[in-house]
């Protein structure tokens, strides 16, 4: 069964955030040519699907296993 679009658009966001870790969400809304309220659903997305992410003082996200 093929991926949906929605699943697509994760693993891009899951990648760029493994690509270019610690960068806000502005970077990866430029980076992708999305809008920010994209990320942002896309990153609750992400947790919720079990890719856990950190949010660091700076606003940079980073994935968990990357955190500190």
């Amino acid at each position: 069964m093929p991926r949906s679009a929605d699943e697509d658009r994760l693993e891009t966001l899951r990648q760029a955030i493994e690509t270019y870790p610690g960068n806000p969400v502005g970077f990866f809304a430029r980076l992708l040519n999305w809008p920010h309220e994209v990320i942002s659903r896309g990153l609750v997305s992400l947790n919720d699907s079990g890719v856990f992410l950190f949010e660091d003082e700076q606003g940079g996200i980073w994935p968990f296993n990357d955190a500190g």
